[in-house]
């Protein structure tokens, strides 16, 4: 096991606190600000291969153009021949994944968690403005501090919008290092990616917003949405993939049929079913802090097409066989009136809703 190093340029290190596939971390302490400080520097073997210095530096030139408060920062980069790390705040507080762990332990709930996620919610549409994708959203990924700091991390796979998945992964150099990326040459979380991303290798901001899902599903149930294996049996199986209701899964911990729908929602196969964009997203969030929950939407009807409108068609008054649709009065209707309405789901219907209007003459 290599020993940590005393110091990397002017900082002391203090211990290692985490490695990955091209980075390690370092907690070190910073004698010129007299400060902690979060140290992350390129694996001493993989120092010397330009392709991996090239995404490496990108990572950190991504996170230190993302000044939001729920993104972890850079206070610098530092390059030379030797070595090639920059420089964050450390933050002592623990990852979404280990406490979502422990609440499995204490079956406590996690519906405050949801004001958490609101936040990731709020700083991942922050990085979509500036064009950025994350692609690799998920718990371990996001840290939550003593003092309710919520602070997403790690953009070690971030791309620019207009960018491919072929900007890094066919690399030849990843044949040497195959800890660099997936199998069949995806990269990310196979688990909380979005169908299009394993099947066409296509990034779109409906791909960070099916992990957001995954992520929100998780809180609400402690369970994962579904098992994937691998990408070949992903593949072969894609179009099984079933995905039950929260509220389905985990009927005791008395989850709001909103964010049962929200999950779903951003759980769509087709990203076209999805949120198009944060903002819908969270504005559905914030309907359910400001106690609005009890309306969900259920699907956006067309007024062009007629198919949306069939109802309509069939709807009648039992005496007059006429339309319901009608402006009731004292002199048409004397006394009490009762409306009622005998309705009959088609197949593959999620329910209907009406509007009734009642004016009043003072």
């Amino acid at each position: 096991m290599t020993k940590s190093p005393k110091t990397i340029g002017h900082y002391e290190v203090k211990e290692l606190i985490g490695k990955g596939g091209m980075g390690e971390v370092y907690l070190c302490y910073d004698p010129k600000t007299e400060r902690d400080v979060a140290l992350k520097r390129i694996r001493p073997e993989m120092h010397g291969i330009p392709l991996i210095r090239q995404r490496f530096l990108k990572e950190a030139k991504i996170a230190a153009q993302l000044t939001h408060p729920a993104i972890l920062g850079v206070y610098s980069i530092e390059e030379n021949f030797q070595d090639l790390f920059y420089i964050m705040p450390f933050i002592q507080g623990k990852t979404l994944k280990t406490l979502l762990a422990s609440y499995r332990q204490s079956k406590a709930s996690t519906i405050h968690l949801v004001r958490d996620f609101l936040t990731i919610c709020h700083a991942v549409q922050y990085a979509h403005s500036k064009g950025v994708l994350h692609r690799d959203l998920k718990p371990e990924n996001i840290l939550i501090g003593p003092f309710n700091e919520v602070l997403i991390y790690d953009f070690g796979l971030a791309e620019y919008a207009d960018m491919n998945e072929e900007s890094f992964d066919d690399m030849p150099v990843l044949k040497s290092h195959p800890d660099l990326t997936r199998v069949g040459k995806i990269v990310g979380t196979i688990t909380y990616m979005a169908p299009e991303r394993i099947l066409e290798k296509l990034d779109s901001v409906q791909s960070d917003i099916y992990s957001l899902g995954v992520i929100l599903y998780q809180i609400l149930t402690l369970k994962h949405p579904f098992k994937r294996q691998s990408v070949k049996q992903f593949k072969q199986q894609a179009q099984e993939e079933k995905i039950l209701d929260p509220i389905d899964v985990a009927p005791m911990r008395e989850i709001p049929p909103l964010l049962a729908k929200i999950a779903m929602r951003c759980l769509s196969f087709k990203k076209e079913h999805r949120y198009q964009n944060l903002k819908e997203m969270i504005s559905d969030l914030e309907q359910y802090f400001e106690g609005k929950a009890d309306w969900v939407f259920a699907a956006r009807l067309d007024p062009k097409n007629p198919s949306d409108w069939e109802l309509q068609e069939t709807v009648v008054l039992k005496q007059t066989k006429d339309w319901a649709i009608y402006m009731l009065s004292s002199t048409l209707f004397p006394g009490n009136v009762k409306l009622e309405a005998h309705i009959t789901l088609e197949k593959g219907s999620e329910g209907v809703g009406f509007l009734l209007g009642v004016a009043h003459r003072m």
